[in-house]
C-alpha cells in the first residue's frame, strides 16, 4: 500500500517515517518535502473494521473522482491546495495528500500496484 514512485524533487523529511500506536489502531506516516510543497502518506491499520464506516476526510467543493486499482476503489479529490487520494484496503485506511498534480498522485497510486497480481 506504499507508493514505489515519489515525484522528482521530493525528499523524505528529517523525521523520516513514523508510527503512532493508539488503542485500536496503528498509524504510519511519511512526509516528503519539495520546493512546491509537501506530500503526506498515511496508512492507518484498524483493529475494528466497523470504525472505517465513520471515516471522514475533509474536501472542498470540487468534484470527486474514483479510480479502481488493485481491487480497491480510490477516491481522488481536492482539499484547498492539496490533492488527496484515499482508500480502504482490508484493515488499512490509506491516504496520499499534497501539493501535487492529479497526474503525479495517479502515478504514485499506480506504483503501489505495479507487479501486483490483484
Amino acid at each position: 500500500v506504499v507508493p514505489a514512485w515519489i515525484p522528482e524533487g521530493f525528499k523524505l523529511d528529517s523525521n523520516g517515517a513514523t508510527a503512532t500506536i493508539y488503542d485500536n489502531a496503528i498509524t504510519f506516516r511519511a512526509f516528503y518535502e519539495g520546493d512546491s510543497g509537501g506530500i503526506r502518506i498515511e496508512i492507518e491499520q484498524k483493529e475494528d473494521l466497523s470504525t472505517v464506516n465513520s471515516l471522514s476526510i475533509e474536501k472542498d467543493a470540487s468534484e470527486l473522482h474514483t479510480v479502481d486499482a488493485g481491487g480497491n476503489v480510490h477516491y481522488l479529490f481536492q482539499n484547498n491546495d492539496s490533492r488527496v487520494c484515499a482508500w480502504v484496503n482490508g484493515h488499512l485506511v490509506c491516504m496520499i495528500a499534497g501539493e501535487i498534480s492529479e497526474s503525479q498522485i495517479t502515478k504514485m497510486l499506480e506504483s503501489i500496484y505495479q507487479g501486483s497480481q490483484t
